[in-house]
């Protein structure tokens, strides 16, 4: 679903609010991108089968969030 991301590295962070993808060059960090900053604490992120982004909050009452490219 992001195949310019292959390879790349999608961390969270709860100090963070928002997901870091790092743009690895091999075993070098080439760049980094905030997606959804100020997005909230984020717990976990996750791909699934299809590709799409999996994104779980740190709240009680916030939902899976479910990522896809728009077309």
């Amino acid at each position: 679903m992001f195949p310019e991301w292959r390879g790349d590295i999608l961390a969270s962070g709860l100090v963070a609010a928002a997901i870091v993808r790092l743009d690895l060059d091999g075993d070098s960090v080439r760049g980094e991108e905030r997606l959804m900053p100020g997005i909230g604490r984020v717990r976990d992120v996750a791909v699934d089968d299809d590709g799409a982004i999996v994104v779980v909050l740190d709240s009680p009452d916030a939902p899976v969030l479910r990522l896809v490219r728009r077309d």
